[in-house]
């Protein structure tokens, strides 16, 4: 078992709702902009987490929100419209509201 985190900002644009609602994490870029994290990607397994989260500065200290808490079910790539290539998981845990705060 692995532990795994995905951004879900597409410049600017909030997509967790959409990766909630289809039941997948996505590499929003193509694979020659960003090979490295299809190369990560392919180390994913069934029963492996993914975390959603996002970065934010409080009080001078950057903060780690975490959105969502998923298992991935099926690990094979595939193209979602608007999303770019994902992988199933199913959502154990969404919201927006928890915050560990990094030293």
């Amino acid at each position: 078992m692995a532990i795994y985190g995905i951004g879900c900002d597409y410049d600017g644009k909030y997509v967790g709702n959409d990766f909630y609602t289809k039941g997948v994490a996505c590499i929003g870029y193509s694979p020659e902009d960003k090979p490295y994290l299809y190369g990560i990607i392919k180390e994913v397994g069934i029963g492996d987490f993914i975390i959603m989260k996002s970065f934010f500065q409080r009080r001078k200290k950057q903060v780690l929100r975490i959105k969502g808490i998923g298992i991935i079910t099926n690990n094979a790539l595939k193209r979602v419209k608007g999303l770019g290539h994902c992988i199933q998981l199913k959502w154990l845990k969404y919201a927006a509201n928890y915050i560990l705060e990094l030293e």
